[in-house]
């Protein structure tokens, strides 16, 4: 992958496999969402960070795989699931 800083362009070289998943990336990242994401330091009064970093990674690696799991990995139903049609 290259940036085209001329014209604010993204050029991509992969197998149709890795450019379907590297487009739909990049295309949730220049969502308007993305800009409002921000980064804040949350001090922990009791835990280590260490271990609560790994339990909410663990968390949210999870939830992903559920999500994945009934949507597939592009956000497609996989087929004979409970909404496809």
């Amino acid at each position: 992958m290259t940036a085209d800083t001329r014209t604010n362009a993204l050029l991509v070289s992969a197998t149709p496999g890795y450019m379907k998943l590297a487009g739909n990336v990049i295309r949730q990242l220049d969502k308007d969402a993305v800009k409002q994401l921000k980064t804040e330091v949350i001090t922990l009064k009791n835990g280590d960070a260490e271990t609560i970093q790994k339990a909410v990674t663990t968390l949210f690696e999870n939830q992903l795989k559920l999500l994945q799991d009934a949507y597939g990995k592009d956000g497609i139903a996989p087929s004979g699931s409970w909404n496809s049609r």
